[in-house]
């Protein structure tokens, strides 16, 4: 019987416990409707007054420019052709590079030889 009054007793601290712990869920689900809350005001305020109209359909058929298999001539009509881009150089010298030190020998503090 003595052992039943203790379990009685403990039963009380549990309950403490079991109230802390219920409050610590309803606190953190609280915190997760204010951010859901928020999120859906952003959102919300992102979509503008307007809704954006509906997308134009896109044509079933298309009647080509040219018949396939055919490259239009250009047409001479006093333009200059551009110009063509440089060629490489001769002789490509790599160029530094801003994100890497250039790379140095340096032995290893082990290395009897001193990296020689």
């Amino acid at each position: 019987m003595a052992q039943d009054h203790d379990r009685r007793s403990d039963a009380g601290e549990g309950g403490d416990a079991r109230r802390r712990r219920l409050a610590l869920i309803v606190a953190l689900v609280a915190a997760a409707l204010v951010v859901a809350g928020g999120v859906a005001a952003i959102a919300l305020s992102q979509g503008g007054e307007e809704p954006a109209p509906p997308a134009s359909p896109a044509p079933t058929t298309v009647e080509p420019g040219t018949t396939p298999g055919t490259t239009p001539t250009p047409s001479d009509d006093g333009v200059p052709a551009p110009t063509p881009a440089p060629s490489p150089s001769a002789t490509p010298a790599p160029e530094p590079s801003l994100s890497a030190p250039p790379v140095t020998e340096v032995p290893y503090p082990t290395d009897p030889n001193h990296g020689k």
